[in-house]
């Protein structure tokens, strides 16, 4: 699939909003797009303040910057920013975007913008329910082995899609 560029997403953005305006948005994919980009942004929030908090050798600080964009998120549904979709809605919105995929109907890349988007959110929000269990587990030694092994794997996740490879070391 691969990750969109900057004008595949530019052409996205552009293409929903004008779904929006037009009041054409009924499979979803408009507001999927947004809501995805929103929780996307969140939680790489997350995944930042725990690549700080173990690159920093578990500072005060930085473990403080776990704790508040974990809180962040969890806030999150309930921000009025935030556009809220159903479950059913973006299911409904990522199996349209499959099928223009399928069918090359994705003049504007809306359809891979929001496939991408929805396996990243998938894989930070792996990234988020460690971290919860990590700071609820006392910082058990097991559990931020489960964390970096969770932001490793969305690291190769995000390396995949954009085309770049991970080395035989696993070195990112």
């Amino acid at each position: 699939m691969g990750k969109p560029s900057k004008a595949e997403l530019d052409s996205a953005f552009l293409e929903a909003k004008r779904l929006i305006w037009q009041g054409n948005d009924r499979h979803f994919l408009a507001k999927s797009l947004f809501a995805l980009h929103d929780q996307s942004e969140e939680l790489t929030k997350v995944l930042t303040a725990c690549d700080a908090y173990l690159r920093s050798g578990h500072s005060t600080t930085a473990h403080r910057g776990i704790i508040s964009a974990t809180k962040a998120y969890r806030n999150f549904d309930s921000s009025n920013y935030a556009v809220h979709i159903s479950a059913d809605e973006l299911s409904q919105a990522v199996a349209q975007a499959a099928a223009m995929r399928e069918s090359d109907n994705d003049r504007h890349a809306l359809a891979k913008t929001i496939l991408n988007l929805n396996y990243l959110v998938k894989q930070l929000e792996a990234v988020y329910r460690a971290a919860e269990r990590y700071l609820h587990s006392g910082m058990s030694l097991t559990e931020q082995q489960k964390l970096e092994a969770a932001i490793k794997k969305y690291h190769v996740a995000e390396n995949r899609t954009s085309g770049t490879d991970v080395s035989a070391f696993g070195i990112y």
